[in-house]
């Protein structure tokens, strides 16, 4: 198994644990799909550079105004997603 491996694993299981110091990228790709999917007008590099903490709000914002919209991931982000994270998501 090679180091970044090893890192990432360590880092799932930190999450699963409840020592999470932030979102996993694919958290943080789910959020802002919701969001982009709601505000058209959203672009990606602008969600980037947000923070974990208004990615959530934006994403929760993006949920109430359309719950549906969550079941519309694409398998390219719901493949990365962890079983905790996409139940944390629902």
């Amino acid at each position: 198994m090679r180091r970044e491996n090893l890192d990432a694993l360590k880092a799932q299981q930190a999450r699963m644990m409840g020592d999470c110091k932030g979102h996993s990228p694919a958290t943080r790709a789910a959020m802002a799909w919701l969001i982009a999917a709601n505000a058209p007008h959203m672009r990606a590099s602008q969600l980037a550079t947000w923070a974990d903490q208004q990615l959530w709000e934006g994403a929760k914002a993006a949920h109430k105004a359309n719950p549906e919209t969550l079941h519309t991931l694409p398998d390219s982000i719901l493949q990365s997603i962890a079983w905790g994270e996409a139940v944390a998501l629902l």
